[in-house]
């Protein structure tokens, strides 16, 4: 709800009160575990001043569980009531990203997960002008060999983009736009964690963006599988990010070279659906060797063991056989 554009922060807010008066303690560790979340959201403000939230975390320390006082207390130590700390945890950040790059895949995989920590930690203040640097350190390990280090780094791009949202600097909009296809195609990735992963930032990254149909794309990225989801989420990559053609499908072509199957086929089709339906563009874009790589490519899903890929492969590999006999 914090992280996501929610317009129901305020109504679930104002029924928290009550429950932190409550006879029961899971209900007052609840409501305070809630709180303490909605202290990043600036529209909490707009129940609470910044003093009352205050008094109210005050009164929760001396609350007869320990585990609300403990709470009470985390919630004091919220950015919104030391906003000194910001410059703090900012300078955290350039130490953080040079680990990115240590031989160890747990060490890896932690300090991304701290980085993630801090940007959570800084709430509506940000990272800052340091956004971008984390964005191209974390696109920078998306195809990763390692599964743990693909899952973290994508996990780090989708909370940088949902903490930056409405506040992000143009250059980070281009890292956006330049990272939906390498998310689209991992949605077939090997690892089903890096696949959880892509979901959910390519899910932030088109909020960002503002997409249209958004609670359709949630649920296609959530439940729906096979070719009618892929070219449903191919065409609102295309219908909605049309000035970056060229990058997408150059994009694209990168991957044939990937050595997962299925990413390399969902490449594959991502290209053959973008040659039908912009063939122009796409004959403009694409190189004589690219047509050979996905003359090669097509032949082998031809032998696919799904039907549909068998049946989508003859088809488009037909039609990119025209398209070089035009160039010809």
């Amino acid at each position: 709800m914090v992280q996501s554009p929610c317009g129901q922060i305020k109504a679930v807010a104002l029924r928290l009160l009550p429950s932190l008066q409550s006879s029961e303690q899971r209900e007052r560790k609840v409501a305070i575990l809630i709180l303490n979340e909605f202290l990043y959201s600036p529209t909490l403000l707009e129940v609470l001043s910044e003093q009352d939230a205050l008094s109210v975390l005050a009164q929760s320390l001396r609350d007869p569980s320990p585990e609300v006082q403990v709470l009470s207390l985390q919630g004091l130590r919220n950015i919104l009531f030391h906003p000194e700390k910001g410059r703090l945890l900012r300078g955290q950040l350039p130490p953080f990203l040079s680990g990115f790059f240590q031989n160890s895949e747990p060490v890896v995989v932690r300090v991304m997960g701290a980085v993630s920590d801090v940007l959570h930690r800084l709430g509506a203040h940000g990272a800052g002008a340091q956004s971008l640097a984390v964005a191209i350190n974390a696109r920078a390990f998306f195809d990763d060999e390692r599964d743990g280090i693909r899952a973290a780094s994508m996990a780090l791009f989708g909370d940088l983009v949902a903490a930056m949202a409405g506040k992000e600097p143009s250059s980070l909009r281009t890292q956006v736009h330049q990272s939906m296809v390498p998310l689209l195609l991992h949605l077939k990735d090997p690892c089903p964690a890096v696949v959880t992963q892509a979901k959910f930032a390519f899910y932030r990254c088109s909020m960002l963006l503002r997409w249209r149909l958004p609670h359709t794309l949630f649920c296609t990225l959530a439940w729906e599988k096979g070719l009618c989801a892929r070219h449903f989420l191919w065409s609102s990559l295309m219908t909605q990010s049309q000035e970056e053609f060229s990058i997408h499908l150059s994009q694209a072509l990168s991957y044939l070279h990937s050595h997962h199957h299925h990413i390399k086929t969902w490449a594959a089709l991502f290209i053959g659906y973008t040659g039908c339906f912009h063939t122009q563009a796409t004959s403009q874009t694409v190189t004589d060797s690219d047509l050979k790589l996905l003359f090669c490519t097509f032949e082998n899903l031809r032998k696919d063991l799904e039907p549909g890929i068998r049946e989508s492969a003859t088809r488009l590999s037909g039609f990119f056989q025209e398209l070089a006999a035009r160039r010809k």
